[in-house]
């Protein structure tokens, strides 16, 4: 069994899908949508703009539950459990919003294309690493490290990146999940490909 999770945080709607057996959870794909809740709260209410980014970032997840066939989806609002007395502090080490943002910040480059510029990538980058920190419960950075810090270290990757990128590759699926059925195993390997490509005659597998 599929269950789709979609976490209400306090700036980002994530969804998280686990493949269930004989209670036994496996968690087969996360990600994070930046949904502007935060700028676009009036007062205690959601402006009409803040409502259609939450329904879009919505859309999106649903989306992704149909393409992995979830039998069940669900949402829940954690940022309200924030508060709550006795419970033990997780901790969020700082290279999984980095990880997260960088990785965003990429893939949004690879959809648009050499239309994009390299402070506009930098830019999605920053949106999305503020997001996930501001999401992050108990975030833990090493000891030299600052958000600042991190934050100019991405700027530094998404430049080299941009400098080395060959656009005479056209970008062919993003996120596509797969299904490898290995001998000897009950159940298919499943997994997602970051980014397919092709120079139009081969196509090569992008981590």
């Amino acid at each position: 069994m599929r269950i789709g999770i979609i976490d209400f945080g306090t700036n980002t709607l994530r969804l998280n899908i686990f493949e269930t057996e004989d209670r036994e959870y496996r968690s087969i794909y996360d990600f994070a949508i930046y949904s502007k809740i935060v700028e676009n709260t009036v007062g205690t209410s959601l402006s009409q703009d803040g409502i259609e980014h939450v329904i879009q970032a919505i859309e999106e997840h649903q989306q992704a539950c149909r393409h992995y066939r979830c039998d069940r989806v669900e949402c829940f609002s954690t940022a309200s459990q924030r508060y709550i007395d006795n419970a033990e502090p997780e901790r969020t080490g700082s290279c999984f919003p980095f990880g997260r943002a960088f990785h965003a910040a990429l893939s949004e480059r690879a959809r648009i294309g050499s239309f994009m510029s390299e402070r506009e990538v930098c830019d999605v980058f920053e949106d999305y690493f503020k997001a996930e920190t501001d999401a992050a419960e108990n975030l833990v950075f090493k000891a030299s490290e600052t958000y600042d810090s991190l934050l100019q270290t991405g700027f530094k990757m998404v430049e080299a990146a941009c400098e080395n990128w060959l656009d005479d590759y056209s970008v062919q699926r993003v996120a596509e999940s797969f299904s490898v059925t290995v001998p000897g195993l009950s159940k298919p390997l499943i997994g997602e490909f970051d980014l397919v490509v092709t120079d139009g005659q081969d196509n090569c597998i992008v981590d």
